[in-house]
Order: C-alpha cells, then sequence, then structure tokens
C-alpha cells in the first residue's frame, strides 16, 4: 500500500512452578477457537485494480442511498455496484490532497453543519467536508492538528468528533475545537472515537483507553493500555470490542460497564490481530487481519469463540493487506485491500444437512409460525433457524417438544401430532383411501382437504363434513383470505371463492387464462392465482391481468407461494425460486 497510514525473582522450585500454573490457567487462560480455510456459507466478489476497481482502499462507507464511498490513496471514489466512479472536487475548489484515509457520514441535521455530505480525512492534510456542490477544507488555520486522521463519530448531542493523531477534535460548525483541560484528556496520539448505544464516548488516546459516562464532564482513564493503530467495535449485543496490534482482539465493556479483568483476558482472541473489526446482526465478528493475512470471520456459541474462518489471497481476496471491513444494510460484507474491493454475500439458499432422507419430503408451518420438515415416516424436525446446525436427533427432539399441534399427510391419510404423539386421521367413506389433491390447514384444530374426483372435505371438531355449498368437484389448490373466505382452484381453470353462504366463481371472462390452477395467495388486496400456462394477479375487486416478464416460463408450473414480513412475494415453479416486490409487481400493471 502506499505508506501505511498510521504511525509505528528468582526461580522458584519445580514443583511449586507447577502449583501455580495449575491455578492460574482458569484466570489466564485464552480463547483459541478452531480455524479454517475459506468462507463456505458466502459468496465472493471481487473486483481488482485491473478491472477498474481503485487501490489502497482505506475506509468504506455507505451513504443512504446506498452508493457506496471509498477513501483512497489516489482519491475519493463512488461505487454503485458494478462501476468505479473518481470523484472532482466542486467547480473552482481541490482536494487538500488525494491521499484520503477516513470518511464520516455528515449529520445532515444541522448539529455540525450537515446537509448530507461526507467528512474526508486525510493522511497529512486535515479535514475536508464534501457535496457534490461545495468542498469545505479545515487544516491548521482552522483548528485541525498536524497528523493523520483514522476516525469521525457523532456523541449523543449529534456533535461531530475527529480522532486526530496530533489530538482529538470537536467541530463546531465553522471550525475544530480542542477540548478544554477540563476534560482531563491528553492531546496526543488520538487514534479512535466511538459513541455506544448506552451513552458512553470512548476515546483511544496516548496508547491507553479513556471514556467519558452519559451526563459526566470529564473523561476517565480505564488503566488499560493500548498498542498503535488499535480500533473499537460495538456488536450487537452491545458490548465494545478492542483490536490491539500486540494483545489481539477481546471484549472491553457491556452496558453496565468495563468488563472484569479476568472476562476480559479469558474471552480474549491472541490469534485475532486485526486492523478493523465489525459485527453483523448473526452475532459474528469479522476481522481484516494485520498486517497482512486477509479477512477472518469468527462465531461463538454465547460467548464461547467456535469457530475462526480465513479467507486470504490464496481463496481469491484481492490482496492479502486488508483494513476496512463494512456491513451494508443488505447484510453484505464489503473489504477493502491495497489492491481492490471485495464483497462476501451470504448464500441465499442453502442445503439441509439433516432432516428427513427419503425422496418424498414436506413442509408445514404450524399456527404459531414453526415451520417443520417430515418423510414418509411422518417424523418431524424442527427447522427454526437457530436449530439447523445441530443432528438429526436434536432436530426431532425439538419437534417433540412442539408448543401447538403439527398438521400432516401421507398421501391418502391426514396425522395431526400433538406432543409428540402422531394420530393419523382417514379421509370419511366412501373417499376412505383416495388420494389428496389439495389440502389446506386452516388453524391448529381445521383442514380443508379435495379428495378423489368430487369431495371437497372440511374437519373441524374431530370430525370430517362434507361442503356442499360448492359443486361436486374436487379442487387442484386452496388458500384462505384474511377475512375468513376459502379461495379453491380446479383443474379447468376456474376459481371459486367460498365465504358464508356465497359462492363466487371466476374464469376466463374476468381475464383468469393460467390454465390448470396450482397455487393461489391472497396477500393484503392482491389476489395471485398461479397455473400450468402462467400467473394471474388481480387488485382489490379488478379484473384478473396476467403477469410477465421477459424470461420465458419463469411464471409457469408454479406450485407454492408465500409473501414474507417485508412485502416479497416467492414463488416457487418449474424454474426455480423466483422473488417479487409487492410494490413493482403493482406498478407494472
Amino acid at each position: 500500500m502506499r505508506g501505511r497510514p498510521f504511525p509505528f525473582l528468582r526461580r522458584l522450585p519445580a514443583l511449586l512452578s507447577c502449583l501455580l500454573l495449575l491455578t492460574a490457567l482458569p484466570v489466564f487462560a485464552v480463547q483459541q477457537p478452531a480455524v479454517s480455510d475459506g468462507m463456505p456459507g458466502y459468496q465472493h466478489t471481487a473486483w481488482r485494480v485491473g478491472q477498474g476497481a481503485p487501490g489502497d482502499i482505506w475506509d468504506i462507507v455507505q451513504d443512504r442511498q446506498g452508493m457506496l464511498w471509498l477513501a483512497t490513496g489516489s482519491g475519493l471514489y463512488r461505487f454503485d455496484g458494478r462501476r468505479f466512479e473518481r470523484q472532482a472536487a466542486p467547480a473552482g475548489t481541490r482536494f487538500p490532497s488525494t491521499n484520503m484515509v477516513t470518511l464520516g457520514l455528515d449529520g445532515g441535521d444541522g448539529g455540525d453543519g450537515g446537509d448530507g455530505g461526507l467528512w474526508i480525512g486525510y493522511f497529512q492534510a486535515g479535514i475536508s467536508q464534501f457535496t457534490q456542490e461545495r468542498l469545505r477544507s479545515f487544516g491548521r488555520p482552522q483548528g485541525v492538528p498536524v497528523g493523520v486522521v483514522p476516525r469521525f463519530a457523532h456523541d449523543r448531542n449529534g456533535r461531530l468528533w475527529a480522532a486526530v493523531n496530533g489530538g482529538l477534535r470537536w467541530f463546531d460548525g465553522h471550525r475544530w475545537q480542542q477540548p478544554p483541560a477540563s476534560f482531563g484528556l491528553p492531546q496526543r496520539r488520538v487514534q479512535w472515537v466511538l459513541q455506544d448505544r448506552h451513552g458512553t464516548f470512548w476515546v483511544l488516546a496516548d496508547l491507553q483507553i479513556w471514556r467519558r459516562p452519559p451526563g459526566a464532564a470529564r473523561f476517565e482513564a480505564t488503566g488499560i493500555a493500548v498498542s498503535q493503530m488499535a480500533s473499537l467495535v460495538e456488536s450487537p449485543r452491545g458490548e465494545i470490542w478492542l483490536a490491539d496490534r500486540v494483545r489481539g482482539t477481546s471484549p472491553l465493556a457491556n452496558a453496565h460497564g468495563l468488563l472484569p479483568a479476568e472476562e476480559r483476558e479469558a474471552r480474549r482472541l491472541p490469534g485475532l490481530v486485526a486492523s478493523r473489526l465489525q459485527f453483523t446482526a448473526d452475532g459474528a465478528l469479522w476481522a481484516t487481519l494485520s498486517p497482512h493475512g486477509g479477512v477472518a470471520r469468527v462465531t461463538f456459541d454465547g460467548q464461547q469463540a467456535v469457530r475462526m474462518e480465513r479467507f486470504d489471497a490464496a481463496q481469491g481476496l484481492t490482496a492479502t493487506s486488508a483494513v476496512p471491513v463494512l456491513a451494508d444494510r443488505e447484510g453484505n460484507i464489503w473489504v477493502g485491500t491495497n489492491l481492490g474491493l471485495n464483497r462476501f454475500r451470504a448464500h441465499s439458499v442453502q442445503t439441509l444437512s439433516v432432516g428427513p432422507t427419503d425422496p418424498y419430503r414436506s413442509l408445514v408451518r404450524a399456527s404459531d409460525g414453526r415451520v417443520y420438515g417430515y418423510g414418509e415416516d411422518l417424523k418431524l424436525f424442527d427447522l427454526r433457524r437457530p436449530l439447523l446446525g445441530g443432528s438429526a436427533a436434536q432436530l426431532q427432539a425439538a419437534a417433540r417438544q412442539a408448543p401447538t399441534p403439527v398438521w400432516q399427510f401421507d398421501w391418502i391419510n391426514l396425522a395431526r401430532t400433538v406432543s409428540g404423539h402422531t394420530t393419523l386421521i382417514p379421509l370419511p367413506a366412501p373417499f376412505t383411501g383416495q388420494p389428496l389433491h389439495a389440502l389446506l390447514f386452516a388453524d391448529a384444530d381445521q383442514a380443508w382437504a379435495c379428495a378423489g374426483e368430487r369431495a371437497v372435505l372440511h374437519y373441524t371438531d374431530n370430525r370430517w363434513r362434507r361442503e356442499t355449498r360448492l359443486p361436486e368437484q374436487a379442487c387442484s389448490s386452496l388458500a384462505r383470505t384474511d377475512d375468513g373466505a376459502l379461495l379453491l382452484g380446479y383443474a379447468d381453470g376456474t376459481l371459486r371463492r367460498l365465504h358464508g353462504a356465497t359462492v363466487n366463481s371466476y374464469d376466463a371472462t374476468e381475464g383468469l387464462s393460467v390454465g390448470p390452477v396450482t397455487a393461489l395467495l391472497q396477500h393484503k388486496d392482491l389476489l395471485l392465482v398461479a397455473g400450468e400456462a402462467g400467473l394471474a394477479a388481480r387488485f382489490g375487486n379488478g379484473r384478473f391481468l396476467p403477469v410477465r416478464t421477459d424470461m420465458a416460463g419463469v411464471l409457469e408450473g408454479i406450485t407454492g407461494m408465500v409473501a414474507d414480513a417485508n412485502g416479497l412475494l416467492w414463488l416457487n415453479g418449474s424454474r426455480g425460486l423466483v422473488r417479487l416486490q409487492v410494490a413493482t409487481l403493482r406498478s407494472a400493471l
């Protein structure tokens, strides 16, 4: 990279020595998680210098529009996911230097004079405030001391602070001000600033850790020493973690204050010598390794680090020397190196390593929202995400503790599992043993079934009833609406809606022309009808409209449709899994 941007008793008898060592082990033991190469759970994409990416990437931020901004040794770059664009200074101005090492988002609330732009920290050229229309630069005459600017942070009152090697500074809207001596803080070798969610403001200064608790006027010395170029980060649990270039990585504090020295040492990761740290929402810790070694991901079981995955140039990283690591709003991890940019995206679809082994696998969602899987033997597997790393026996044991009844079927019978006990529910005569064409488990106590050639059956109050309000025609698909109506799709392409004593029918005269109906979904005011020949949508009481794409066949043969909590539609068809946004579908139709 273009210059590193940060400054560089007597012997006891043998028996007594052994005793002292044994008694000290519980206190001074550190964590040594298993280490492996590669990150199989992530897709890695690299943009290299020879492909248009900048080199010497020192910092990365994501703006409010989702764009990435890169501080590099050759200037400021913007990246939209496809193209890197070097940013010129506004007309009539120039950046004080192209060697940029730190970025911060403008507050945009007036507290720092911000208007939604960027703050830029330089290697040895002060600080700039940048928007597309204006560039304001601050050097020694404007209060910025000489030295590298490693970090910006807003405190809980919205005030912007800058860690500068020559001292801590805050911005008053016009100049950078030095805190008064009453703050009790050294004014040299300031490496990092962090405002945590509990209200404590942290500063690394003069190779020590300082903190200002909520409401306090002075900073307190913690007595904890740090190395040059140390950094801090906050975890999803609200813990503050320290990356130290000598002692490795360790937790520092939580909501209750500093952790005891014994706990900090017991949870220390001496093998994780990091430049930067970044936690993700799942609690994993990502780190760029110092001074080389690529990137690492540490996973935990509670407070115990259980695994460290490493990814370096041998696995495809653009270079072994990496500094910035950023988790964007979509959950992607971005890592900058001296030879390009890297993205790690979690695989969205993963094959379960345990579960039913027979070729006919089924999924069912219970009334409480939990999802279970089972095979022809009807043995349930609890598929809640936190359990998926367990064994088959563990998933089955969890399913036996299901808090609500679980519906199942074995092609000719229904089954209901309560408190780990499964009871078969045969169809009533004369439909006993006939194949099931469609099923709907309305809640924990009732089910609908279409069987044979003519029957629509309703199971409630522990007995079967034949639905006499509908024509004697077995359906091919079933669904419920938010107002409790029953939707039935048929092999002749017809759709019926049963609500109370009213039955409404829909066919090609209302625009519905999808062939034999294979799946139904009512989501708020949107009704989707899937068939062998395509997909139709209806908003409110309007006509059915065909849904078309420029990918032939992708919306044919859909057999399952669900809407998630984020308003995304997921369709399982003959061409694989399809995702649609309701808003996009509405605007397209």
